[in-house]
């Protein structure tokens, strides 16, 4: 796990986060609250804080000042190109081959009995 000292972009992106509108009660408004709270100087994040704090920035781009959605734009599209494994991929592909023949052989097997039927009647 790295561990760094929040940068400045960091810092105006949670301050501008804690006058943003959220949902009550949401997971999103805790962390950016918890965040706001703490001394940006000497708080230090993860990697899987940083990703989180991108994401919501760009989940709520609307509430953010232009600079800051072009840095979380970068942040996050850096972040999902490098974020799964190549095994997590694999196994991701070969389930939706999975799941799309499955359904086409159900749908080829079970003929609608109504109307089936009510051809031949």
């Amino acid at each position: 796990m790295v561990v760094t000292i929040m940068s400045p972009d960091e810092a105006r992106t949670i301050r501008s986060l804690s006058g943003a509108t959220f949902v009550p009660g949401c997971a999103p408004k805790r962390f950016v609250r918890e965040m706001a709270g703490k001394n940006p100087d000497v708080y230090i994040l993860s990697d899987r804080q940083r990703g989180y704090l991108w994401a919501i920035a760009w989940s709520y781009r609307k509430q953010l000042p232009d600079d800051l959605v072009e840095i979380a734009r970068r942040e996050c599209c850096r972040r999902r190109r490098r974020g799964r494994s190549e095994h997590a991929l694999r196994s991701l592909r070969s389930r939706r081959k999975e799941c799309s023949w499955r359904s086409i052989r159900s749908f080829h097997r079970s003929p609608i009995p109504s109307l089936h039927s009510a051809s031949t009647g």
